[in-house]
Parts: C-alpha cells; sequence; structure tokens
C-alpha cells in the first residue's frame, strides 16, 4: 500500500516538482494549489506517467482561515491517515495587505497557514506508523526578526522584512513542534530548497524586483529546488531524525536566534491564539 503524502502550493514550482518527485517514488498524493485549473493538468501528467499513482487534488486559498479549514474538513473526511505532510505554500506581498481574518498577508500564508494545518491534521500524522512533517522555510531566515510587538509590520511595512519573518517563523515552529511531539512516530524538520526561480518575484516591485532579476542566472531551476524536500519525505537515512534544519540534503546549522526556546513558545501562543486552534 502506497504511503500518502499531502503537499501545499503544489500547483507549481518546487510543490508540483515534488508532487512528481514522489509520484516517482510510489506515493499516493493530495494536492493543494489556489489555481485548480493547473492542480488538474498536474494531475493529468502524473496519472499518464505514474498511472499507479491516487491523487486527491483541492483548490484553497490559505491566506484565509476558512479556505485553510475546508481544506482541511475535506482530507479528514476522505483521509484516516498521511504519512507526510510538506508545508510548501508561500507568497511575498508586495504592499501591506491584511487577510479577511485581519493579519499580514505573507505572514499568514507563510506561517499562519503551516500552523493552522498542521493543528487541524495531527490526528491523520499521528494515525501513520511514521508521520513525517517538512516545513518549506530559507535560508533568508538569517535575516529575519520576529516582531512580537508588530507581527503585521503595520508601523513598518516591508515586503522582504515581512518574508523574512516569515522564513524565521518555520523554522522555530519546526524546532517548537518537533519538542512537543518528541513522544510520538511524528518526526518535524525544516529545509531550504536553495535559491530557486519559483516565480515568487512576480509580486516584488521596485529595487526587490531588480535585485531578484540579478539573481536570475544563478537560481536553481524548480526540480533541483525540490531535491531536499523528496529526501525528507522518503529517505531511510533521516528516519527518527527530527528538530533540524537541511539544506542539500544535508542537516546544517540555522540561524541562532532560531534555537530561542523562549521565542518559540511565544510565537507558539500567539499562534494559538491567532489560529484559535491548539495541539
Amino acid at each position: 500500500m502506497n504511503k500518502i503524502a499531502l503537499i501545499t502550493g503544489s500547483s507549481s514550482g518546487i510543490g508540483k516538482e515534488t508532487a512528481i518527485g514522489l509520484a516517482k517514488q510510489n506515493f499516493d498524493l493530495i494536492l493543494h494549489g489556489r489555481d485548480i485549473e493547473k492542480l488538474d493538468n498536474l494531475s493529468d501528467f502524473i496519472k499518464k506517467n505514474y498511472p499507479s499513482t491516487k491523487i486527491f487534488a483541492s483548490a484553497a486559498d490559505f491566506g484565509t482561515f476558512e479556505g485553510i479549514r475546508n481544506f482541511a474538513d475535506f482530507i479528514k473526511q476522505k483521509f484516516s491517515k498521511i504519512d507526510v505532510l510538506i508545508n510548501n505554500a508561500g507568497t511575498v506581498s508586495p504592499v501591506f495587505q491584511l487577510t479577511e481574518d485581519g493579519f499580514e498577508r505573507t505572514f499568514a500564508v507563510n506561517h499562519l497557514s503551516y500552523f493552522y494545518l498542521t493543528g487541524l491534521l495531527i490526528d491523520q500524522l499521528l494515525n501513520s506508523s511514521e508521520g513525517r512533517i517538512i516545513n518549506i522555510s530559507s535560508q533568508l531566515h538569517f535575516q529575519g526578526k520576529i516582531h512580537f510587538d508588530d507581527l503585521n509590520l503595520t508601523n513598518n511595512f516591508d515586503s522582504i522584512r515581512a518574508y523574512n519573518q516569515s522564513k524565521l517563523a518555520n523554522v522555530l515552529f519546526t524546532y517548537h513542534l518537533s519538542r512537543k511531539l518528541s513522544k510520538t512516530k511524528i518526526t518535524v524538520n525544516a529545509v531550504h530548497p536553495g535559491a530557486v526561480n519559483t516565480g515568487l518575484d512576480r509580486d516584488l516591485k521596485g529595487t526587490y524586483k531588480f535585485l531578484w532579476s540579478l539573481s536570475k542566472p544563478f537560481q536553481l531551476k524548480p526540480a533541483q529546488g525540490a531535491e531536499t524536500s523528496i529526501f525528507m519525505a522518503c529517505s531511510h537515512k533521516v528516519k527518527g531524525v527530527t528538530g533540524k534544519y537541511y539544506v542539500k540534503k544535508e542537516e546544517k546549522p540555522s540561524s541562532d536566534f532560531s534555537y530561542n526556546q523562549e521565542a518559540a513558545a511565544r510565537l507558539w501562543e500567539l499562534s494559538e491564539q491567532m489560529c484559535g486552534v491548539n495541539y
């Protein structure tokens, strides 16, 4: 019986290539994205090339709690067990924008969606003999700071500052969750996929857009960026490994601040309050 992997943000970029890579490894797939047409095209491609792979695809806006909740409800109705959850959905909001729930959009999609969806599906992961949670972060978390007094960056918004904060939040979340689940069979790790040309820059403007364009010739292709996620999902080499940060399939140290357990606990508590979920 195939293992089941859920990949958020799988309609394009790293998520799409991760889905294809896991189909090659005989996983059944739960695919999420915002664009149902892209998801359908990906599903058709995988079915054609890997006909034994079972696929369930559903579109949802992870910038809203309602979208995440509805998506999770669909999954729970159809699946009693999930073996791998890859929190990959991401965005860079070029301007200050609050979601309908009242949170800055980059932080909401890049961190709160990870936190909320994982909490809603934790029972499915516990039902796996070897549940794995993989959170896609970024090396840019080294430049990140958690603005506890203004997580929305209302007073000093900057698109890259918001992105860096969300990627640091990913690592803090990973480490804290791994501690909370230390007595279970679930492992939790963070991944830096590399500097990948995923199209996130489409929302950037001005100087950031220009600087990103200069780096494009040196950026990895999405398939290269997906390699570490695929490795973390299926390799026996990382069986039982938890609370780590991986780059190019190797464990690496993350930023000094990411190991601050007091900050991680504070972020966890705030995330619980924001999402209205605890686990």
